[in-house]
């Protein structure tokens, strides 16, 4: 089954996190994670960490809905998110 993901990226003028949060997705989707759980955000966000940015956060969220369609969605923090402050 496919799965859409929606990700907002709220420090998208940065191009090299953005590369780098594109590359940490790359690399576990190879590793055969599904796209829709939300150990490909951890995963994502850990890889984020050991890149250079300790303070990326991504918050995973689906909808009983979202679920259903197969939906998921990120909103990603280059430095942090008002959750986390």
């Amino acid at each position: 089954m496919n799965c859409r993901l929606k990700i907002k990226v709220v420090d998208w003028d940065d191009r090299a996190f953005v590369r780098a949060l594109d590359e940490s997705l790359a690399d576990a989707l190879r590793d055969g994670l599904d796209i829709d759980r939300p150990a490909v955000a951890e995963r994502a966000e850990a890889e984020l960490h050991d890149e250079g940015y300790p303070d990326a956060r991504i918050a995973y969220s689906r909808s009983v809905d979202e679920v259903m369609s197969r939906v998921a969605h990120w909103t990603v923090w280059r430095d942090g998110s008002q959750l986390h402050a």
